[in-house]
């Protein structure tokens, strides 16, 4: 009988330990997103060259030091971490820098670009556009038509026509 009980208490033991060494799954990383938008075109960490369609796009840079154009359409572009050189193209885009020092340029319609933390270079082009140097010390250039801006850190001049 004393054997008995002692091999059940040996399984009992054997089972509660492997229950607790048992981890749940870890959940699966979230997909990235622009601005709560689901991308239709996503770099990597690394250094990429994105191009968008002839339509309207999501891009999301993520790391790196990307070169993004997003061509014609109405583009949402989140550049990511990294020195990013964002280009819209034609239609009305919405650009956002994100972290480190990025440039951020317009196209033909009537865009917003949004530099984020770094140093960035904001550039409206055609069409009247709205620029956000967010904090750093920015440089910033509405183009052509009427341009808003705001640059809050450095307080530097908006080039608005």
């Amino acid at each position: 009988m004393k054997r008995i009980k002692v091999s059940i208490a040996a399984l009992l033991f054997v089972a509660l330990l492997a229950l607790n060494s048992y981890a749940a799954p870890s959940p699966a990383p979230q997909p990235p997103t622009c601005q709560g938008k689901t991308p239709t075109i996503v770099g990597t960490n690394g250094n990429d060259t994105l191009n968008g369609s002839l339509g309207p796009d999501v891009i999301v840079g993520l790391g790196g030091d990307d070169q993004i154009k997003g061509l014609d359409g109405d583009d949402v572009v989140c550049g990511g971490d990294g020195a990013d050189t964002v280009t819209g193209g034609g239609g009305e885009d919405i650009l956002y820098g994100d972290a480190g020092n990025d440039n951020l340029r317009g196209g033909k319609g009537n865009d917003v670009a949004y530099g984020g933390d770094g140093d960035d270079y904001l550039e409206g082009n055609d069409g009247e556009d709205f620029l956000d140097g967010g904090m750093g010390t920015d440089g910033i250039d509405g183009g052509k038509d009427q341009d808003k801006c705001i640059n809050y850190e450095s307080h530097q001049r908006c080039n608005v026509d």
